[in-house]
């Protein structure tokens, strides 16, 4: 039976990943205007969201909140057909296609950790390898993980590079994690892992691999918290020490929302041997490592304004206050007050991620630790139709600085609704 799930989970991958193969043909060959301004995001990411009219602005916002209210009061209806779903998997596949083809500049996270020079200081005691900076990015992977970058970088198969294919391997890896891992049906996984909170388009454009670790990370938390086993704690332990910031998201599932601290102790001696053994190859670069850890790497984000492209809560209300003191006080007043509207495990983890300054979209890929069978469909509605529909016609017509709003809309709304859809008679079940 299980050999079975795994050949067509398997099937099921290839598939889809034949389909986007197609699909990036198809828009090569009609090249459209809107398909272009589709692929690059042109109105979002070339005209400054504060050049926006004003009163557009405000009435996307005020259409998205009033479809929210509507969604509240007769959602049962809605959301008890799976016909949405074909609508977002259609535009997903299109926004990643059009993205392959026409983003010219691919790779932006991953290149700084190809370039020769940093690395060939890793040894060098008189060298801080993060000091140094790529068109603006600045590294900040442990030593070990960074000399294997590199080495991944200048790997190629057959003639193909990992550093011009990654994007394939990506969705590959989430598209059989997600149908293996979490969902029955093969539609819900095509839409997760296309459109959940436009993480693939963001990979595509970065090739950061939080896409595919994320979506381990929910997929192994789950899968621990059902039942004991060391190559859980292994596949955890590995992803962690690749994105370091990880171990927050297993600390809030294992200490505060499950109780299994036995399998955070053991998490921690592992990460202790793991960071030892760094020290004693790398001393003086694992040294500066922990040096931008101390200094607030893990507290702060990229300062980007890329509308609902960024779901980082506290630079929403930095923006506002200006103050890092006051922005952080009202960031956990609003945190502990979700929280407290929080009944079950799903909400709460919501809740307790505002925190998580280190977000981004790819890296929120552990939202996936919230789906259920009865909760499926407004997921996909809120964090996969609501960005990709969006983020097509933001990429069209243009977006204003408010979208930056929905990402917290979204969070709230879910917060409250969540439980309610589970235990609502209409919820819909397999």
């Amino acid at each position: 039976m299980l050999k079975s799930s795994l050949i067509k989970s398997l099937v099921f991958s290839l598939l889809s990943i034949l389909s986007l193969k197609l699909m990036t043909y198809i828009v090569n060959v009609l090249n459209f205007n809107f398909l272009i301004k589709i692929g690059t995001g042109y109105e979002i990411f070339n005209n400054p969201a504060f050049e926006y009219p004003l009163l557009k602005d405000i009435r996307n916002l005020i259409f998205y909140v009033l479809c929210l209210l509507i969604l509240h009061k007769f959602g049962y209806l809605f959301l008890y057909s799976d016909k949405f779903k074909y609508l977002t998997a259609i535009l997903g596949i299109t926004v990643a296609a059009t993205t392959i083809v026409f983003q010219e500049y691919k790779g932006w996270d991953l290149n700084p950790y190809c370039q020769a020079d940093p690395i060939d200081n890793v040894l060098n005691e008189n060298f801080n390898i993060y000091e140094t900076e790529y068109k603006g990015i600045k590294p900040g992977l442990s030593p070990i993980v960074w000399v294997s970058l590199n080495k991944i970088c200048n790997f190629t198969i057959f003639g193909i590079s990992y550093s011009s294919h990654f994007y394939w391997v990506f969705i590959f890896g989430v598209l059989f994690a997600i149908k293996q891992g979490l969902v029955s049906k093969y539609i819900d996984a095509f839409c997760l892992a296309f459109c959940f909170n436009l993480s693939f388009v963001h990979s595509i454009r970065s090739a950061n691999y939080g896409f595919l670790l994320a979506c381990l990370l929910a997929v192994f938390l789950i899968r621990e918290n059902k039942k004991n086993s060391y190559i859980n704690l292994f596949v955890i332990f590995f992803i962690c020490a690749l994105k370091i910031h990880y171990l927050i998201i297993v600390v809030i599932y294992f200490l505060f929302l499950n109780k299994h601290l036995q399998f955070l102790i053991r998490l921690f001696i592992l990460n202790l041997i793991y960071y030892l053994f760094q020290l004693m190859v790398y001393q003086n670069s694992t040294i500066n490592y922990f040096e931008i850890l101390i200094d607030g790497y893990l507290l702060n984000e990229l300062e980007i304004k890329a509308g609902i492209f960024n779901p980082v809560t506290f630079q929403f209300i930095q923006r506002i206050f200006e103050n890092n003191l006051l922005s952080y006080s009202v960031l956990f007043l609003f945190t502990i007050f979700l929280f407290k509207l929080s009944k079950s495990k799903e909400t709460k983890l919501i809740s307790l991620s505002n925190l998580f300054s280190r977000n981004k979209t790819y890296d929120m890929n552990y939202f996936l630790l919230i789906i259920n069978e009865k909760n499926i469909n407004l997921i996909i509605f809120i964090l996969c139709f609501v960005p990709i529909i969006f983020y097509t016609l933001g990429s069209i017509f243009g977006l204003g600085k408010f979208s930056e709003l929905f990402h917290i809309i979204s969070v709230v709304y879910l917060v409250f609704n969540l439980d309610k859809y589970e235990k609502n008679k209409y919820a819909i079940k397999k």
